[in-house]
Order: structure tokens, then sequence, then C-alpha cells
């Protein structure tokens, strides 16, 4: 697996990638920002309070009276690497290029805030991340506070996220692999409704394949996350329906 170690490297190697791709520099202040996020987050990861306070909030929202079943709290995370690989593909390049200063990211699912924050501090675009389970909103939130990232650029919710519209968002981020076939249907039809032609998903899994309404724009396998070496990710585009 990963470890912090090779997570830090790449932040300390980020301009280089990002040069090759176009993109501007990273500035020392925000490298620094990515390293202390990196080690909170790990360390985070580690701690049994921090333990024992997700599978209780995990208990709580998939008891007899929850909505949803107990797979769709899975906890996972992904590593720095990782994530710098997947929005350095090409079609996540030419969607910030299309709208430099206006393009927008929304993570479902953003658990502790790592895909979020990633996005805003690396690359500097506006994010929201929306979580379901209160104590992973939170932990979210305290580090953002801690890192004294503006809530203009990144934006924490904790909801259900078929409960928050995406009509305006460029990219949209879904942690799904462990989302069961029903709760992506629900999904599904509103990612049809709402986003634009032109907008991007990226997924843990392939099942937008079957949308007539979501061309697979680009395929990213054997990525390394918390759970597997050899994790596949898909970058969906919205077609004009």
């Amino acid at each position: 697996m990963q470890t912090v170690q090779d997570e830090l490297a790449a932040v300390a190697q980020i301009n280089e990638c990002f040069a090759h791709q176009g993109l501007p520099d990273v500035s020392s202040a925000d490298k620094e920002r990515l390293k202390l996020l990196i080690t909170r987050l790990r360390n985070q990861e580690q701690q049994l309070t921090f333990q024992q306070g997700l599978k209780q909030a995990q208990q709580a929202f998939s008891g007899h009276d929850g909505d949803y079943s107990a797979e769709n709290f899975a906890f996972g995370s992904t590593p720095f690497p990782t994530w710098m690989t997947l929005f350095t593909q090409r079609p996540v390049l030419d969607a910030l290029a299309r709208a430099p200063d206006t393009a927008t990211l929304t993570v479902f699912g953003s658990s502790s805030g790592s895909l979020v924050l990633f996005a805003t501090i690396a690359l500097g675009i506006n994010a929201t991340g929306v979580e379901i389970l209160p104590f992973l909103h939170n932990e979210a939130e305290q580090t953002r506070q801690a890192l004294q990232v503006a809530t203009h650029k990144c934006h924490f919710i904790c909801a259900d996220m078929l409960t928050v519209p995406v009509h305006k968002t460029s990219i949209v981020l879904l942690t799904s692999q462990c989302w069961d076939a029903q709760l992506y249907q629900q999904l599904q039809l509103k990612l049809e409704t709402e986003l634009q032609p032109g907008a991007l998903v990226i997924d843990y899994k392939d099942a937008l394949q079957s949308s007539s309404l979501f061309q697979m724009v680009q395929h990213v396998p054997h990525q390394r996350v918390s759970w597997t070496n050899s994790q596949s990710l898909f970058i969906f585009q919205r077609t004009i329906g």
C-alpha cells in the first residue's frame, strides 16, 4: 500500500508534474498545506477515537430505521498520488481549461474531506464536499479550519447527496465503490436530470455505462487506494440527450 512518505514525495514533485500538463505551479505555502493535510489525515485514520466514532456513526445511519444499508457507509481513502493521476487526465484538464475561473467540483461521499481539499489547495478550484455522516463532516470541517482554507473555495455540506443540486457543477466525483444498486440508480437519475452536457463524472466503478446520457471518456486502471493496489477509476461525460 502507498505510504505517507510516498504521498509527501508526490507533493514535493507536484510542480514538475503540473508543468508537463500546462497547469500553474503550486505555491510553497500550499505545498506545505498539502503535506500537513496528508499527515493529519493519515494520523487521524490510525487513532482509536476516530475509528470508534466512525463505527458509531455508521451503525447509527444503517440501523433498522435507516434509509441505507450498512455497505453504503464503508470507509476508505484515496492517496494523493492517485488523486494527482486522476486530476491530470486529459478530460479533466480540458474541463478545467474550458472554465479556468469558474470550474467547480462536487464530491459525493466526501468523507473526511481529502478529495475536496486536494482539489482546492492544489488546483485552486471551488470545491464542495457532501457527506451524510455528521461525524465525518465534522472531521472534514475541522481540517479545513486547521489549514485555514477559505469557505468560499472549499465548502462542506452535511446532507444526503440526493438532496444536493449539481446543476452548475463542472465535475462530480462519486466515491461509489460500496454504494448498493438501489442507491446508485437514484443517483444516476439525479445526474441524468441535473448535470449539463459536457459535465464530467469521476467514479470508482463503471455503472454509468448503462446510461445513454453518459459516455465513458477515460478509464484509469491499476490505481492505489486504501483497500487495493489495483483500483479502476472511470471518467464519464454528460452527453446531449
